[in-house]
């Protein structure tokens, strides 16, 4: 007679098996310990699309070649760069600080011809940021920093520009000796001796 199924004895699960899903549990709770600041960066950052940013420049940059001010504000940050304009048409941007006024003229900042492939470098500190390397208009590479905003790159700094030095005060040419200049407090005249005193000296009595 053959034994009846239920009365056959259970096979024993195999304890390695066990052990294999324990250690790879624990690696991937390591893994996520030891790169949880790469990993928060990846998704606050967005860095599965790694080619945004440097779109955002190109786009910004290919606005300026054409004098699209419409385009271009929409790729910068228009609450810190604010219009330039030169002889009553736009030309740019201009940001004032405390070191003082940069101007980001279109001849100076729009790169001449072909816009080249764009490289990124992510900055997971603080807030976040994206740098991209872009030629200028003298083709000179300057920085581009992006943060997201609203989940969108903007333009939020530009190296580069120029500085503009504020016109010097004109003093009045000096005409000699006891020119004062206008608006100076008039200097009194010394009083004149009287007969018999010399200067700086009172006539005596006899």
């Amino acid at each position: 007679m053959s034994t009846p199924v239920s009365e056959q004895p259970k096979k024993k699960k195999s304890r390695a098996k066990d052990y294999i899903i324990i250690v790879v549990i624990l690696g991937v709770l390591m893994g996520a310990a030891l790169f949880q600041e790469q990993i928060m960066a990846f998704f606050t950052l967005k860095q599965w699309d790694r080619g945004a940013p440097a779109r955002q420049v190109t786009a910004f940059l290919t606005a300026l070649q054409k004098g699209d001010r419409a385009a271009a504000d929409a790729l910068v940050d228009t609450s810190i760069y604010k219009p330039l304009e030169t002889n009553g048409k736009w030309d740019g941007y201009y940001i004032l600080s405390q070191a003082g006024r940069m101007d980001f003229p279109l001849a100076d900042t729009a790169p001449k011809g072909t816009i080249p492939s764009l490289e990124v470098e992510f900055n997971a500190m603080g807030e976040g940021s994206a740098t991209v390397s872009a030629p200028d208009g003298n083709g000179k590479m300057v920085n581009f920093m992006l943060k997201l905003v609203n989940g969108t790159w903007k333009i939020a700094e530009m190296r580069g520009g120029k500085a503009v030095i504020p016109p010097a005060v004109k003093m009045p040419a000096s005409k000699g000796p006891g020119f004062k200049p206008p608006g100076s407090a008039p200097t009194k005249a010394a009083p004149t001796p009287k007969t018999g005193e010399k200067a700086g000296e009172k006539a005596t009595k006899p």
